[in-house]
């Protein structure tokens, strides 16, 4: 066998691996450990109950609209949302709703007593370019049980429908106080608000105590439950939603679990095992593309055009390995892992605020170097000597005629794939490396 034969084959094993590194070579895994077993379930946990600061100054409108008052000012007050509170680290001040019309948004703010602003709190990514429409309601509680009041806001914001038209949507923002200063939480806001039960500052505050159970003991089964496959899926994805885990680790977590509760781990097991998590992740990215939609059509050719890109190298590791079982195991997961990816995707979307032009465009450069060398040393083995006497009776004819087509759609994918990438960012930048691990894009 020649030097380049056995290149490619080992190119090819490669594949399998690089796969599944996880497009996430910066990112710091999470040490989130295996679950460890109790005759329960998958761990045990006792749940705390926590002293809430009772100073809340709320108004839960009937009929969802809010009064508001013209200042001097290009805002307009939202005066029956707006509180005279104390904070912790400001003191007696005043808590401010204001409307910009101009720019159809709300802005919160900090007054004193003379009516200055003193800090303008950030607008959460959570909410993007939504119009404001009205406050439902504004709360003052200690959620982080910190001996500091952080800040609730219950709003509707006119959003787009797939259907391309606009509807109201109520949508919760938290702000945690720290030393002179509210921070929005973009994860919280996510899975506070993929609940359609919280549309009550008391929904909102049981929420948030049972993602901070989550949080302490994220794969927590009751002693009362039958533990089957399904609950053990619905058990592990609840957890790893609550814990930001990174690609590998979730995998491994899956794995190990299934293992210890001798669930099916054989080849097909384990790709139902990778849909399991694609399903998992596609559920939250789903709910934080609603009022969405032209993220959500991006997000869905995106999907489309990467995991096609992996059914033509998975086409082509076939073809150049006397085919094999394998070759279709591995797409299928990687099919799976991609509900991962594309979740990870939305989120840098909304929340990356970075100029990555410069590094974007030397990353398509070196795609495009990386692309053009697999396509090279594929068609070089798929032209030797080593190709045709290894098939003996297989018609190599037809081989080499598959193998160039799939290097064609190949080409044609990761031009579609680059035209999708136009923003440039973070996001991109990720989709892009994802792309490209099967050719040996771990620099990316």
């Amino acid at each position: 066998m020649s030097r380049s034969s056995w290149f490619m084959r080992i190119s090819s094993l490669l594949l399998v691996a690089t796969l599944f590194a996880g497009c996430s070579a910066k990112e710091t895994a999470d040490q989130s450990k295996v679950p460890s077993q109790t005759k329960s379930g998958l761990t045990e946990t006792t749940t705390e109950t926590s002293s809430e600061t009772d100073n809340t100054a709320k108004s839960d409108n009937s009929d969802g609209k809010s009064s508001t008052t013209e200042s001097s000012s290009a805002l307009a007050e939202i005066k029956d949302q707006s509180f005279d509170v104390d904070f912790e680290t400001w003191g007696s001040v005043r808590f401010v709703s204001a409307k910009d019309n101009a720019k159809s948004s709300l802005v919160l703010s900090i007054q004193n007593k003379e009516g200055k602003t003193l800090y303008t709190l950030p607008k959460p990514d959570y909410i993007g370019s939504w119009s404001f429409d009205s406050i439902k309601a504004v709360a003052f509680k200690d959620l982080d049980n910190r001996g500091k009041k952080d800040i609730i806001v219950i709003a509707s914001y006119i959003v787009d429908t797939d259907k391309g038209k606009k509807t109201p949507m109520d949508v919760v923002s938290i702000f945690s106080q720290t030393d002179k200063a509210f921070v929005s939480d973009f994860p919280r806001d996510v899975r506070v608000n993929n609940s359609s039960k919280v549309q009550t500052i008391k929904a909102v505050v049981d929420r948030v105590r049972v993602l901070d159970d989550l949080k302490t003991n994220p794969f927590f089964i009751s002693d009362k439950e039958e533990i089957t496959d399904e609950l053990i899926d619905k058990v592990l994805c609840t957890g790893v939603l609550a814990t930001d885990m990174a690609e590998d680790a979730v995998g491994d977590l899956y794995y190990d679990t299934y293992s210890a509760y001798h669930m099916n781990l054989s080849e097909v097991g384990q790709d139902e095992m990778y849909h399991a998590i694609g399903r998992c992740y596609a559920s939250e990215t789903e709910s934080i593309l609603r009022g969405r939609p032209a993220l959500k059509t991006l997000t869905k050719d995106l999907y489309d055009v990467s995991t096609a890109i992996t059914d033509d190298l998975m086409s082509l590791a076939y073809n150049l390995n006397l085919g094999g079982t394998i070759w279709g195991h591995e797409n299928s997961r990687t099919h799976g892992i991609y509900g991962y990816r594309m979740n990870k995707f939305v989120k840098l979307r909304l929340t990356e605020h970075i100029d990555t032009v410069q590094d974007y465009n030397k990353s398509v450069n070196l795609v495009d170097s990386l692309l053009d060398k697999y396509k090279n040393d594929t068609i070089k083995e798929a032209y030797s000597d080593n190709y045709i006497e290894d098939r003996k009776d297989i018609d190599y004819v037809e081989g080499r005629k598959s193998i160039d087509k799939d290097l064609n759609s190949l080409d044609s994918h990761f031009r579609k794939l680059k035209k999708l990438l136009s923003s440039k960012d973070t996001a991109d930048l990720y989709i892009l490396h994802c792309a490209s691990l099967g050719m040996g894009g771990d620099e990316i």
